[in-house]
């Protein structure tokens, strides 16, 4: 039977959730949420850019072997991939692609989301992240679980709304 834990805790940096998949046991935070003005564009065109930071800990004794993936859906039926910006983050931080079964045991890696352009008018999006659940010990299969996370516009800001699970 597979036996999964889901701790979700909310703090004034963010969210933690903590997710058991029979002998795994992976930890994905998260903190606010940023936005700016994509002045690249031409006014017609003109998006917003939003950077969200997160962290990945490994509290396994053996290496996590998983596919992550963070994708960003808007209400008016836009989807954006994360795009790695060296202008929004620190040489610290990575791209979660770049985490692809490299967290071995007792290790936590920070990293960043980037989502160039995004509709201005969005009143909401969904950021759905795979990954993080693992099927079945030893496997490098993807897991079909995916966390959905919710946030609004508030004013000129997103605020957190809500998690649930995808299966």
């Amino acid at each position: 039977m597979k036996y999964r834990k889901i701790v979700l805790l909310t703090v004034t940096l963010g969210c933690l959730i903590t997710v058991n998949a029979h002998a795994y046991s992976l930890d994905f935070g998260w903190g606010p949420l940023y936005q700016r003005e994509d002045h690249t564009l031409s006014t017609s065109e003109k998006g917003i850019d939003l950077i969200w930071y997160y962290k990945i800990a490994n509290n396994n004794t053996s290496r996590l072997c998983t596919q992550f993936e963070i994708v960003l859906v808007t209400d008016r039926g836009h989807q954006y991939e994360d795009h790695f910006s060296q202008r929004a983050i620190s040489k610290k931080l990575l791209k979660i692609d770049t985490l692809q079964g490299n967290i071995y045991p007792g290790v936590t890696k920070q990293g960043v989301a980037y989502f160039e352009s995004v509709d201005k008018d969005a009143k909401w999006f969904y950021l759905f992240v795979s990954g993080l659940v693992l099927p079945l010990k030893d496997s490098c299969e993807r897991s079909q679980d995916i966390l959905r996370i919710l946030y609004k516009r508030i004013g000129n800001k997103w605020k957190f709304v809500q998690t649930d699970w995808l299966r």
